[in-house]
């Protein structure tokens, strides 16, 4: 199976898209930190596992293996 990393998307911006470093390798050492979000700050998180699952206005975004979008408090409190 295809090792890859989802792209990451926190209150609505793209915070990380994985990146290829050749031969199909994914720059691991970029990927995006999850404890750089508090739990306790999350009010919904959506997990899309390929393309074909994301919502139309989040494709483009390079998501091939996949969509993790995350809301915060700090979003949500608007």
């Amino acid at each position: 199976s295809k090792k890859c990393a989802m792209a990451v998307m926190l209150d609505g911006a793209r915070i990380y898209t994985p990146r290829e470093v050749g031969a199909g390798r994914i720059d691991w050492e970029r990927t995006f930190d999850l404890d750089m979000v508090p739990v306790s700050d999350l009010v919904a998180v959506e997990v899309y596992r390929r393309t074909s699952e994301t919502p139309l206005e989040y494709q483009g975004l390079n998501s091939d293996c996949g969509l993790l979008v995350l809301w915060t408090r700090a979003k949500t409190a608007r």
